[in-house]
């Protein structure tokens, strides 16, 4: 049975779906590098110079890109019509980055940027998840000397 607030919830997501790739990536970057500094300041007990360059290296096109096939397997069809959204849009050219790594760091900023703006915070964290158990904790624990690794380990 639809009722107005489904009506509604679906005219918001189609109003959403109308808006430029890039605009949703733009936003999507920012909830994504929150996400990674929150995560690093909670597992890492380091300074904060530290802290900057291990999330620099976890937002960068390569490592979005690694994040993206983690979850592609997840995604609804929705979600996967917002990922091929952000692949497809024109963006400027790649720095250190190939043209695939950096499309496929649009497209996951993108989706990330649809959820947020959708108010999908619950699937934002379960995606983020998966990414943060099976890529994240790994780029940390790299970026550290072994003491700092064996004693984060206990945290992640």
């Amino acid at each position: 049975m639809n009722t107005w607030i489904d009506w509604r919830i679906k005219t918001e997501k189609q109003k959403i779906l109308q808006k430029n790739p890039l605009s949703l990536a733009y936003l999507g970057d920012a909830v994504y590098e929150v996400m990674v500094r929150d995560y690093i300041m909670n597992f890492c007990d380091v300074k904060t110079s530290k802290m900057h360059k291990i999330s620099v290296n976890i937002v960068s096109a390569p490592a979005q890109s690694k994040a993206l096939a983690l979850i592609r397997d997840v995604l609804t069809n929705e979600e996967k019509i917002i990922v091929k959204k952000g692949k497809n849009s024109k963006s400027p050219a790649p720095k250190n980055a190939t043209f695939t790594e950096y499309s496929d760091a649009t497209a996951l900023e993108t989706l990330f940027g649809y959820l947020s703006l959708s108010g999908q915070e619950d699937r934002i964290k379960e995606l983020f998840a998966i990414i943060s158990k099976n890529q994240i904790k790994s780029e940390v624990e790299n970026s550290l000397n072994n003491r700092q690794a064996s004693e984060i380990n206990i945290k992640l």
